[in-house]
Order: C-alpha cells, then sequence, then structure tokens
C-alpha cells in the first residue's frame, strides 16, 4: 500500500505525462533517482483518463495499462498515462484543450494468482465480485477487466461472458484452454 505522498507523487508524474505529450509528443519519463523506493519497484499499472465535464456513463477518454511488471512503477505509470491520453485505439489523441478537463485514476495490480479451475462453475466459484480483477489468457486472445469493472455488470456470468467477448473469443471456446489468472488493485 502506497501512502497519500507516493499518491499523489504518481498522478503529479501521470498529468506531467500527459501534459509533456501534449507538448513534445512523446511519454514523459521521471528521474528515479529522488523518487521513495516503492516507486522504483517494478510493477504493473493502468491509468484511467475521464472526461470530468460529460456524465459519468460517457465520461471514459482513455484507459491503457501494463499486464506485466516491466518498468519502475513511477515509469510504468507515466507511459501508460500518455498511452492512454494518446494511443488509446477507442478515442482521438487528448488535446490541449480537453486537458483542463481531465481527471485520472490510477490502479496498481497485485501479482497474478492462478485460478485452477475444472469449468465454469468452479471459476465462478473462485471469483470475489467488487474485488477480484481477472486476466484470460488463451491461444486465440487474451483480455482483462479491472475490479471497477464489476461496477457495470450485473453478476459474474456477464462479467465473464463480457471478457470472453472482449478477448473476441466465442462463449463456447473450449474451456481447457484457457488459463484463468485473478488479482487485486489499488486505486486511487
Amino acid at each position: 500500500m502506497l501512502n497519500e505522498k507516493e499518491k499523489k507523487l504518481l498522478k503529479d508524474i501521470a498529468y506531467k505525462s500527459i501534459e509533456y505529450g501534449l507538448l513534445y509528443h512523446k511519454s514523459f519519463i521521471p528521474d528515479l533517482t529522488n523518487l521513495p523506493e516503492s516507486l522504483k519497484e517494478k510493477k504493473a499499472s493502468f491509468v484511467t483518463i475521464t472526461d470530468k465535464i460529460l456524465p459519468e456513463d460517457r465520461s471514459l477518454r482513455g484507459c491503457i495499462g501494463s499486464i506485466f511488471a516491466e518498468y519502475p512503477l513511477a515509469e510504468d505509470i507515466a507511459r501508460n498515462a500518455f498511452n492512454a491520453a494518446f494511443r488509446d485505439p477507442r478515442f482521438p489523441p487528448l488535446s490541449k484543450d480537453e486537458f483542463e478537463h481531465i481527471d485520472i485514476k490510477i490502479s496498481i495490480l497485485s501479482p497474478f494468482e492462478k485460478i485452477k479451475a475444472k469449468n465454469f462453475k468452479e471459476l465462478l466459484s473462485q471469483i470475489r465480485e467488487n474485488i477480484d480483477g481477472i486476466y484470460l489468457k488463451s491461444p486465440d486472445g487474451r483480455a482483462t477487466f479491472l475490479p471497477d469493472v464489476w461496477e457495470k455488470v450485473p453478476s459474474k456470468e456477464v462479467f465473464i461472458y463480457e471478457l470472453y467477448r472482449k478477448a473476441g473469443l466465442s462463449i463456447d471456446y473450449p474451456f481447457s484452454q484457457i488459463e484463468w489468472y485473478k488479482y487485486t488493485t489499488e486505486r486511487f
């Protein structure tokens, strides 16, 4: 768990990366020298950008993240903030005018825990609603939903069906060919 000072530093890095991107068309890479050790550890993260002016159900402006820990957390946040603002294929690149109206949410992923389930029913029994994020990996597709997606789905079944769809898999895809993982997030 990060303290309030560390969370503020990460949010500042995310905003600075987007601002830097608007000016120089590339991601800001923070100097790790004077940062707390917790922000230098390799961790995976997601950055979600919303438009504060639009209604909540239409406010998403970009969301990009990393599934696996490859970079120091501060750098991962900077990269994902830039990519969420300028490279999310669902949206045009963020403009200078829009920058004034954005809000940023950061999710830091825990290490993955493999779910050992032989069938759909066993899978559902091992998932905690409103707590677990799920990562699906198969030879034909992969996808993840962060834990906050639970706010938008009515049941575990719908959560998993939508994850299949996001991965480009049909619901009758062979269960035995899918690897399932769960994780939690620290979100701020």
